[in-house]
């Protein structure tokens, strides 16, 4: 009997050993809290955002030297939290919950009182809405309306409008901190954000635990500010403000999972994202409608190894697109979910991708990623769909300016 009991603890040990190695893939959360078994439909994920005939936003940039002073954590979170809103977006597979940072309210029919706001969040926290609703930390709801987004800062800005003005009683708008390349490891900085997707206006506290961290997250380096702040799924979009000023320092984005680390968390600087958000505003009502930022472009694809048998015992392994974004370069140049890849040129340089090996996919993500590219590169692809007899086919176009929500 002791002995069978040893043999069960063993396989138990096993096991989760398995599931733990087997994640191991995946260890960093982009801080989007997802449920997709909610309400899957059939809906065009074009069509995801109300759209507005304003030209240009008008939208000020709140900024505070990060000197000035607070009389305690208390008073900073009793301005700071109803700043902070929680984000539901509807997708064509489900539900995710994240977070978002009011940066402006104003009144639009100048009567005194405020009806509107101006919102930053994370670009992974509003991709393929359908639908998104804000609701404050008060329990209001609004139905929010794109201004413009940018995958490759993770960057976005929406906004929110009332008739019933007494909706936004209580709002407040965070302030941007100065300069956060100032900012020291060590500078007390609080969380302030919807983690779980269930529990709006949460606050935890940490430090600036690194500067300038160097991450690969879903296949994109970022250069973010570590903290030691708890964060959760639906973090995302939130606040991490100087817990002594009440400056705005950063916009979280993401976290390791728990399992695999504790207190490895990140958020996008605020010298980062206050100029997206400045150049989505300026860009915002033009020529695509949506706001954009000005020289940045998008390949718009993810990739993964995948084999396809050769013969009864053989097979062989292809580069294959696993997700496409469809305001991407690649998808507007008609390529698709389950193509194969057997070369990429960009600019007059070759991946040839029909010798796989384990690095492959990490090696097209690093050669499509070169900072060197720009607008107007040619751009050549050899691929074949994954059914059928295998026919390759060329696709040679240029980089072009990102829009997200664009569908020109």
């Amino acid at each position: 009997m002791r002995n069978l009991g040893k043999f069960f603890i063993s396989v138990a040990v096993i096991v989760l050993s398995s599931i733990i190695f087997s994640s191991c893939s995946g260890i960093f959360t982009n801080g989007r809290s997802k449920n997709t078994n909610a309400n899957s439909d059939s809906e065009n994920t074009t069509g995801n955002f109300l759209k507005s005939e304003e030209s240009g936003v008008k939208a000020e940039i709140h900024v505070v030297n990060e000197s000035s002073t607070a009389s305690g954590l208390v008073e900073v979170l009793e301005k700071a939290r109803p700043s902070v809103v929680e984000i539901y977006a509807k997708l064509s597979g489900g539900t995710s919950a994240g977070s978002g940072v009011i940066v402006d309210l104003q009144d639009s029919d100048s009567n005194g009182k405020k009806d509107t706001a101006y919102i930053v969040t994370c670009h992974h926290v509003i991709d393929g809405a359908l639908s998104t609703v804000v609701k404050s930390i008060y329990g209001n709801e609004f139905d929010a309306l794109l201004i413009g987004s940018d995958p490759r800062s993770d960057i976005g800005v929406i906004k929110i409008q009332t008739s019933n003005e007494e909706f936004f009683e209580g709002l407040t708008y965070s302030s941007w901190i100065a300069d956060s390349d100032s900012l020291k490891v060590g500078t007390s900085v609080v969380a302030v954000g919807n983690p779980l997707g269930i529990l709006g206006g949460t606050a935890t506290t940490g430090i600036i635990s690194a500067i300038n961290r160097g991450v690969i997250i879903e296949g994109k380096k970022m250069n973010l500010l570590q903290t030691d702040a708890a964060i959760n799924g639906g973090n995302s979009g939130g606040a991490l403000i100087d817990s002594n000023t009440g400056a705005l320092v950063g916009i979280v984005n993401a976290g390791y999972e728990s399992y695999a680390a504790e207190g490895l968390n990140f958020a996008i600087p605020a010298n980062v994202a206050r100029e997206v958000e400045t150049k989505i505003m300026t860009t915002y009502g033009g020529e695509y409608e949506f706001g954009y930022v000005e020289g940045n472009y998008s390949f718009g694809a993810e990739y993964r190894l995948v084999s396809r048998a050769v013969s009864w015992t053989s097979y062989r392994y292809y580069v294959a697109v696993s997700a496409i974004d469809p305001y991407g370069v690649f998808a507007k140049e008609g390529i698709a979910v389950g193509d194969y890849i057997f070369s990429v040129t960009v600019n007059g340089k070759t991946m040839d991708l029909t010798s796989i090996t384990s690095n492959t996919v990490s090696e097209l993500t690093s050669f499509l990623s070169d900072t060197a590219y720009k607008i107007g590169d040619e751009v050549k692809i050899n691929y074949a769909r994954s059914s059928g007899t295998m026919k390759e086919y060329t696709s040679e176009f240029k980089i072009r300016q990102y829009v997200y929500g664009y569908e020109g």
